[in-house]
């Protein structure tokens, strides 16, 4: 029977493997890995990775070999990703929570090129494109930044 999507298994995958590998890099053990964001008035400032922010898109083909009944598959999921840094410095502060929030995203683009997660029968390519920033004051003090990105990936599924 064919698999009807690899996506569960990609995001389950995708989660554990960068909750270790963000814990076993200094400066970014407190960074939480999740599925999704909670509600925009409930998100806790801090540092986090979000694999899913909205609605997954899935494209699938059937494989061109006549005889062959598996497809290729294409996801794009979007994601998040959040920074917070404090400091008596807001020039200091707006950069390092920047900084960080681009250091969370490349170890995701890092894990993605290196060792993506193998699902269906074949992990063919996976990348994170369109990212898009937004930084802002805490009305806590600091500054925080959220990024918005889009992770493709396309896979042979039997």
């Amino acid at each position: 029977m064919a698999e009807a999507t690899t996506t569960g298994a990609f995001l389950v995958s995708l989660k554990a493997t960068m909750a270790a590998r963000l814990a076993a890099i200094q400066g970014l053990r407190g960074v939480k890995v999740g599925y999704v964001p909670p509600a925009a008035e409930e998100v806790p400032l801090g540092d986090f990775l979000y694999l899913v922010r909205g609605a997954i898109t899935v494209d699938d083909e059937l494989a061109t070999a006549k005889r062959s009944r598996s497809r290729d598959e294409a996801v794009v999921i979007p994601g998040a990703v959040q920074a917070y840094e404090v400091g008596d410095d807001g020039d200091a502060a707006f950069q390092a929570a920047l900084d960080r929030a681009e250091t969370i995203l490349d170890e995701l683009i890092e894990q993605l090129r290196d060792t993506p997660p193998e699902v269906g029968q074949q992990t063919r390519s996976a990348i994170v494109r369109r990212i898009r920033w937004t930084p802002s004051p805490s009305a806590k003090g600091g500054w925080v930044v959220r990024g918005e990105f889009d992770l493709h990936y396309s896979s042979r599924v039997p």
